[in-house]
């Protein structure tokens, strides 16, 4: 062990965190691609790895969309059918649990894999930016993460708690 930290203190290493060639991740198949977005350039000018094709099972499918009726009341069972998300055309499957959910609430059966439904939550979500904008009521000059083009009302502190209490 004292060899290993004497050349590592020698190399400049010692103390530093892990390299970030060695994680066993690409940047691009992590949650940090997702909230912090990065062009392939900057990822590998960073030293990252890459994934150009992201891992997934395709070419799987067992039964086409074509035959699967719109309205999940027309469906009984769906228990070993691998469908084709119509995103990114990776195989899916969804499990009994599930299909009793959609059944129950009668919610059609998804055509995207749960990684597209999740990226299609996504973009919903408000950016993690704050934009300069006025209270609606008062003028007073607040922060929000709503863009000053959003339709939706902002009120400062003061006139939040006075409409709500």
């Amino acid at each position: 062990m004292p060899k290993i930290i004497e050349r590592m203190k020698k190399n400049g290493e010692w103390g530093e965190f892990f390299p970030l060639w060695l994680t066993p991740f690409a940047y691009n198949e992590t949650i940090a691609q997702e909230w912090f977005p990065l062009e392939k350039k900057t990822v590998i000018e960073f030293g990252m790895r890459w994934q150009e094709q992201l891992p997934g099972t395709f070419g799987k499918q067992t039964v086409s969309w074509d035959t699967i009726s719109d309205s999940i009341e027309n469906i009984d069972t769906i228990s070993e059918k691998i469908f084709t998300c119509i995103t990114c055309g990776k195989s899916f499957k969804i499990l009994e649990n599930e299909f009793s959910f959609y059944k129950k609430q009668g919610i059609p059966l998804p055509r995207q894999c749960v990684d597209c439904r999740h990226y299609a939550r996504k973009k919903r979500i408000n950016p993690q930016t704050l934009w300069p904008r006025a209270c609606m009521k008062c003028g007073t000059s607040i922060q929000t993460t709503y863009a000053p083009e959003r339709p939706e009302k902002v009120l400062c502190e003061n006139c939040y708690l006075a409409a709500v209490y």
